[in-house]
């Protein structure tokens, strides 16, 4: 996101007022909020909608874990560590030497990757951070949140925490795309050349062309049908935890090396409506997707 974007954000304006802008600045038109047609035009004017804090169990990542749980049972969930409220209470000598650290409203969190000399990895490149300074970064990024990034206002309502999960070494990330209670697309998330690259597959598991702005198109095979087919059912027995006639949502899996599915966040605005595709015309047949007739269409 562009950092003009994101000082909109900040600003002290109502949310029908910035979250135009910032799609405006980020696109360089102003969305149809009214009659959208695009996916990322749908996404802001739900982030608009008077029904978006009612979201806010579903985004929260404890409690999304619980949803997960009864919709596919307690062996789909990562391995929890803990979880607390304030940086210093986090045991970081104490954890495993590779742990994922995570907020309430992100999975893409923090890699600890085992102790070097008085320093730490944290994150996925190579920054090091000496042990005594973690507090400080980590209260740093959990006091950031989604709707002073981005005006996602289910993450007002979700208490900031500190969560650690098990590392799983070799995992492949996937996101199934569930538009009215139905799986219609998975994406596959990687990085190519320690750049974010994506891939985009229909339910089927036939990929979909094109990428997002910013992320390098994954050159990928074909998924396989049997793992697309899992990946659809878990998404779907997800979904219907959630509210009913949601329009979208997005269900976020690892899959390891032996092929087991853990449940990874259930999110509702993708990339936050704000990151082009790439070709647009992937953003209007996404966007359509959004009022086909579920008993007819899709998985």
């Amino acid at each position: 996101m562009k950092k003009l974007s994101r000082c909109v954000s900040a600003l002290p304006i109502p949310d029908t007022w910035a979250v135009p802008l910032q799609f405006r600045l980020e696109f360089g038109y102003w969305p149809n909020l009214k009659c959208p047609q695009t996916f990322n035009e749908r996404l802001c004017a739900l982030k608009c909608a008077p029904a978006a804090p009612l979201l806010a169990p579903f985004v929260d990542k404890l409690a999304a874990r619980d949803i997960a749980a009864r919709a596919l049972g307690q062996q789909a969930l990562i391995p929890l560590l803990g979880v607390w409220d304030r940086p210093q209470d986090v045991p970081l000598v104490q954890l495993p030497p590779c742990a994922l650290l995570c907020t309430h409203k992100s999975h893409a969190g923090l890699r600890l990757a085992g102790p070097l000399g008085d320093a730490w990895r944290l994150g996925s490149g190579n920054l090091l951070c000496a042990l005594h300074q973690a507090p400080r970064r980590l209260e740093r990024w959990l006091k950031s949140d989604g709707y002073a990034f981005a005006r996602e206002r289910p993450y007002r309502c979700v208490p900031p925490r500190l969560i650690a999960l098990a590392w799983i070494d070799g995992a492949q990330d996937y996101k199934v795309m569930v538009f009215n209670g139905r799986p219609r697309a998975i994406q596959r998330h990687a990085r190519w050349q320690n750049r974010p690259a994506i891939a985009f597959f229909h339910q089927d598991g036939s990929p979909i062309p094109g990428s997002k702005a910013g992320l390098v198109p994954l050159d990928s095979p074909p998924l396989d049908p049997g793992l697309a087919r899992r990946l659809c059912c878990a998404a779907q027995a997800v979904a219907r935890r959630v509210l009913p006639r949601q329009p979208y949502l997005r269900v976020d899996f690892l899959v390891n090396p032996q092929g087991r599915i853990f449940f990874g966040e259930i999110t509702f605005y993708d990339s936050a409506g704000l990151r082009p595709f790439v070709p647009d015309s992937l953003d209007y047949m996404f966007g359509r997707w959004f009022h086909e007739d579920p008993e007819t269409q899709g998985f």
